[in-house]
């Protein structure tokens, strides 16, 4: 009998720590919609790979059309955020946390799934993700030095993101051909936006490093 009763207190004490959580969550209003839709972006993460490592046979299109989804909704939560003046430091770390963490683990995936013809996918692939660390570090050490603002995203960041979604979402859709006869416009117009997104990745990550060098040297 104790058991039990230990058992019923154990699982109230849960439900009340549940329902302060979300009571913490609501009074801190992270519960709007642009905040539910980037957290919605995390979650599709381990459904896309759920669906890459499986024997499903469409598997690839699946993939395809949830990261596809999950990039329109970087490009909702965004513009709701901005037309409803809807903030959060929950938000605003999070959202490029779940963009980063997307388009990382679809490129890896990638990498693999074109292996066989040739390393374009993997260099375009490597050269992105050291960019995405290094600008994400850099932007860690300016805001501990107060300078959050000199390295913002900027308009080719944005077009470098844009780019960069169509050309994982084609070549997702495409990667049990690689290339071959029915979709090799497709595969081969997504490994040119590829590799214009990663110069685009380049560029824009040698002008935050040309915006923090003086920071960073004196």
């Amino acid at each position: 009998a104790s058991t039990a009763l230990q058992g019923t207190e154990d699982n109230n004490k849960q439900e009340g720590e549940t329902s302060s959580m979300w009571k913490w969550a609501k009074d801190k209003h992270l519960w709007n919609l642009p905040n539910v839709l980037t957290m919605a972006r995390v979650l599709m993460i381990p459904l896309m790979v759920a669906f890459l490592v499986s024997s499903y046979p469409g598997r690839n299109v699946v993939a395809s059309v949830i990261f596809a989804v999950a990039s329109l909704t970087d490009l909702v939560d965004g513009y709701l955020a901005r037309r409803w003046k809807i903030s959060s430091n929950f938000g605003a770390f999070l959202d490029p946390v779940a963009d980063k963490l997307m388009v990382a683990t679809a490129l890896v995936f990638l990498s693999a799934g074109y292996s066989r013809v040739g390393g374009g996918v993997a260099v375009a692939s490597a050269i992105t993700i050291c960019r995405e660390i290094a600008v994400s570090a850099l932007r860690e050490w300016m805001a501990q030095e107060g300078k959050r603002a000199e390295v913002q995203v900027g308009n080719l960041g944005k077009w470098k993101t844009a780019i960069q979604m169509f050309a994982i979402t084609g070549l997702l859709f495409v990667m049990p051909t690689g290339g071959a006869s029915g979709l090799g416009i497709l595969f081969w117009t997504s490994i040119l936006l590829l590799w214009v997104s990663t110069l685009l990745a380049v560029i824009s990550g040698a002008d935050y490093f040309s915006a923090a060098w003086s920071s960073l040297v004196r």
